[in-house]
Order: C-alpha cells, then sequence, then structure tokens
C-alpha cells in the first residue's frame, strides 16, 4: 500500500491531489460519511469544485456567484464540509496512515483514523477494503457517481466502502467566507447526496473514494436543441495523450424503456483539421426527435471505454407556478405540450439518421483515399505533427528524393527511420541529406520492408504508398490501432538492431 496512487492508479508526482470530505459528529469528533481523494490535473486544484465544474462545463453549473476558495474547512451542529489540496507523498502518507490495518482480503468494515492535515481535523470512519478497481463516470445513475458529481469527468478509482451509518445531513445554503452557498455539499466538495427517497441502490455511497481523473477523452456535455432533431454532444480530450480520430462515439435513443436506435460513429469519419488538436470539439447526431431517451459511450476504436452518460431524457416543457401572499400567480411556462410522435414520424427520422451515416461513412472513406498529390502530403504532416513519444517510420521508399526529408522537420518528437532505397549521386552512393537534429535513419539497400508504416506512442498510419509516389494514383492512409502499433514495434526493433543496416549520415540541420 505504501504508493497506493502510483502503483495502482498511475498518478504522476506532477499532479494534484485533492481531499474533499463529507463528515458528521461521532462521539467528540468527526467521522467520513462521503469522501473522496482524487488526483486531478493542477487546474482543479486551483478551483473550487463549483468553479472547476463551471470552467469543464462551458459555463454551466449549480452554483454562479464570486469565485469559492479552493481549499476550506466549514462545519455547523453536527456537520462538517472540507476541501484540502495535496501533493501525492502528502496524500500517499495520510492515505496509509488511515488504511493500514485494512485487510485487502476481509471485505468487513474496520474501525480506522486518519490524521489531522493542516486544517482538516482527524477523522474516523468504519472502511471495507475495494473490491475492484472501478470506472467511476459522473453522468450515470450510480451510488459512486454521486461521489464525482463535479469532476465533470470519469475516474479510475476504489472504493473504501464505509459501514451504514445516519444520512448525512447538511442546512441547504452555507455561508462561507461571506458567501452564501446553495447546494454545499456538491458545490464544496463535489459530492452530491441523493435525496432520501431514492432507491438504495443510488443512494451515495459511503466511505472514502480514492482515484484519478482521466486525461485522455471524456464527454465534456450533452444537450439537445430546440426542434429536437438533433442532439448535441460536447467532447474533451488531451492531444498530447489521445488523438481526436481515435475515437468512437456511440448514441442510443430509447422509446420507453426499449432500444429504438444505436448509431456508432468514428470521429476519423469526420473532417478533424479545424479541431484536433484544440482539446474541445462537439458532434452534433440526428435523433428520432421528442419523447426519447439519449445514451451515450466514448471509448476508443479498439473498444477501451472511456465515458459514458445516461440514457437520459431531455426537458420538453417545465411549468413553475408560485403563490404569493396566499394568491396563486399565473404559472410560467417554457416549451409547450404536444402529440406524441407517430410511428410514421420515428420511421421517416430513423431513415433519415441511416441516411446521415452512409454520408458519414462516404465522406470518411473519401478523406482516407486522396489522389491528390498536395493533399496527400499535407495529410501527411498533419499525422506527423501530432506524434508522441517518438515517430518510427519503416518505409522502404522513404527518402527516395531528398526533399521528403522536409516533411520530418516540424515533428515536434525524436525520430527514427529505416529506409531501403535513397536518393543517389552520380556515382552511385546514397546522396548526403539534411536531418534535423532529431531525426537517425538507418539504411539497407532493398531493405525486406514492403508496408509503409508511421508509428508513435499509443498511434500510427499506414500509407498506402511512399511519399514519392504522392498523386501518381490515388492510396489511403488508414489509421493503426493499438494491437497493431505494438507489433509493428517489435518488428521495427528487430530491423534496427540488424547489423545487415547502416546509419545513413547526413548534414545535421540545427
Amino acid at each position: 500500500m505504501a504508493e497506493l496512487l502510483r502503483d495502482a492508479l498511475g498518478v504522476q508526482d506532477d499532479e494534484s491531489v485533492v481531499l474533499s470530505v463529507c463528515a458528521q459528529t461521532v462521539g467528540t469528533g468527526w467521522g467520513i460519511a462521503h469522501g473522496t481523494l482524487m488526483a486531478v490535473p493542477c487546474r482543479c486544484a486551483e478551483l473550487s469544485w463549483s468553479d472547476w465544474y463551471r470552467d469543464e462545463c462551458g459555463g454551466r453549473g449549480t452554483y454562479s456567484g464570486d469565485p469559492l476558495a479552493p481549499q476550506f474547512v466549514v462545519s455547523g451542529d453536527g456537520w462538517l464540509l472540507a476541501r484540502s489540496v495535496l501533493t501525492v507523498v502528502e496524500a500517499e502518507a495520510w492515505l496509509n496512515a488511515g488504511i493500514a490495518s485494512i485487510s485487502t482480503v476481509d471485505h468487513n468494515p474496520v474501525p480506522v483514523g486518519f490524521p489531522a492535515l493542516g486544517a482538516v481535523p482527524a477523522l474516523s470512519a468504519e472502511l471495507s477494503a475495494p473490491s475492484a478497481l472501478l470506472l467511476v463516470v459522473p453522468r450515470i445513475d450510480s451510488a459512486t457517481s454521486s461521489l464525482l458529481a463535479n469532476l465533470g469527468r470519469p475516474a479510475q478509482a476504489m472504493l473504501w466502502r464505509g459501514a451504514p451509518g445516519e444520512r448525512f445531513e447538511v442546512p441547504d445554503i452555507v455561508e462561507i467566507d461571506g458567501q452564501r452557498c446553495p447546494s454545499p455539499t456538491r458545490n464544496l466538495t463535489g459530492i452530491h447526496i441523493a435525496p432520501p427517497d431514492i432507491q438504495p441502490r443510488l443512494a451515495t455511497a459511503r466511505g472514502l473514494l480514492v482515484g484519478r481523473a482521466t486525461r485522455r477523452a471524456w464527454i465534456q456535455e450533452a444537450r439537445g436543441e430546440k426542434t429536437f432533431e438533433h442532439f448535441n454532444v460536447d467532447l474533451a480530450w488531451d492531444p498530447t495523450l489521445i488523438a481526436l480520430a481515435d475515437l468512437e462515439l456511440i448514441h442510443e435513443e430509447y422509446v420507453e424503456d426499449d432500444l429504438a436506435s444505436s448509431v456508432a460513429v468514428r470521429l476519423e469519419d469526420f473532417e478533424l483539421g479545424a479541431v484536433e488538436r484544440t482539446g474541445r470539439c462537439r458532434v452534433s447526431l440526428m435523433s428520432l426527435g421528442r419523447g426519447v431517451r439519449h445514451g451515450l459511450i466514448l471509448r476508443t476504436i479498439d473498444g477501451e471505454l472511456l465515458d459514458r452518460s445516461g440514457p437520459y431524457p431531455l426537458i420538453e416543457r417545465a411549468a413553475i407556478s408560485m403563490t404569493i401572499n396566499g394568491e396563486a400567480q399565473q404559472p410560467v411556462v417554457l416549451g409547450e405540450t404536444r402529440a406524441p410522435e407517430s410511428v410514421e414520424d420515428r420511421s421517416k427520422r430513423a431513415r433519415a439518421i441511416e441516411a446521415d451515416v452512409r454520408q458519414v461513412l462516404q465522406l470518411g472513406a473519401q478523406a482516407r483515399i486522396i489522389a491528390d498529390r498536395a493533399t496527400a502530403l499535407s495529410r501527411l504532416v498533419d499525422h506527423l505533427e501530432g506524434a508522441a513519444g517518438e515517430l518510427c517510420i519503416l518505409d522502404r521508399y522513404f527518402g527516395q528524393h531528398l526533399d521528403e526529408w522536409r516533411l520530418l522537420d516540424t515533428v515536434p518528437v525524436p525520430v527514427r527511420v529505416l529506409t531501403g532505397k535513397v536518393e543517389t549521386d552520380s556515382t552511385g552512393a546514397p546522396a548526403t541529406p539534411t536531418l534535423g537534429a532529431h531525426v537517425t535513419v538507418r539504411f539497407r539497400k532493398k531493405a525486406p520492408i514492403h508496408e509503409r508504416i508511421y508509428f508513435w506512442d499509443r498511434g500510427g498510419i499506414v500509407l498506402g504508398g511512399s511519399p514519392s509516389t504522392f498523386g501518381q494514383s490515388p492510396l489511403r492512409i488508414t489509421r493503426l490501432r493499438q494491437a497493431e502499433v505494438a507489433e509493428w514495434r517489435t518488428l521495427f526493433e528487430v530491423e534496427w538492431q540488424s547489423p545487415l543496416y547502416s546509419a545513413l549520415q547526413g548534414r545535421v540541420d540545427v
């Protein structure tokens, strides 16, 4: 358990950890009712949970007042709320001090104590060991998801489940630093306390959730629009950790409890040039219309689940009634009541969705099959500039023309190239290319390389031809899956170490 955050969750030393606690009186001290210990991006640690959620979700949130402090302790009659920002080392020390006595194989609650931490007092709890590493998704109905209501993205986490106890209660509005804060557990600790009449299986989980916020890709927000013809999904991702083209979005629509439509779209089928490095984009999906519930699944093209949402209905009409001095006022109505959608209307919409998906697939195929040389070169450079870690090129004909080495000038990472046919000088010897300082090349005449493979950390592409042939005939650019990247990396390293290759000397362009 000494390095639980780093070993089990992959937390890095340069990340911040936020401790959030809803505690209640236990004897003469405080006991954890609901708590989280989350490794988060540094910006999250610099903001309160309400301000972070508003920043993550495009201005939407449950609190619109002045910014709240990122660290605080506030208490009242029988309740305490706290948020503290820690280093990874501090967080591990605090956690280990509390869970050291909990057996990893005994799932019966054990009394434990956590030491005081700055302004956060010592805390007691009755906790049992986790039974699995969880993917906790905020936008679904679950007991554990309520603990991350204001994180705005999924987390890999483990739950030290607490013993049953009295429901945690706190005033509807809490004053902190002179400000009145509504929904205090959510806005201050990021934890949603489910109402008392909710199903027991959905009641906010008791205990301590320890985890790490996802850093790759997640669903930022999802909403309908006035005509209910489209369902808009805002996606967020870290371009240094995952490529937008490696994502797949599944949109499911339910009529009552039955699945009526399920559409999967690969983001690589869209024109991504304007957004692929921004980390934010909106996907507008056609819908069956009113009266449906929407579910979303975000995963990689390799099938790894990254995030989920719903299924949830859209609000189509809202009416607000008020009584002032005993007199009922005219209700305020937003939206309108309409007749239910007919099967003919839904069938028409379903056919339109099918046609829309076919068009997306066709445009995606056209984008990957390129006849124009300038377009092909531009697309290749876009891919290479997005490489992470190290770019490896396995292409027998790369460098057949000296100007092809310029394609590597803007690659932001080290480059290794294996090639078998390069431009020669008047004596028939390999010409001396000008290489970037980040480029290393090994050459073997007529090397037994037939594919044109370009790969990097967590990504790669295969070309239907080498750059020297671009424009001579249509060629394809196809993304590689993770399993293929791993296999090609193994093959590349074997060839790279082969004594049959020699280093291609070049002038270094610094």
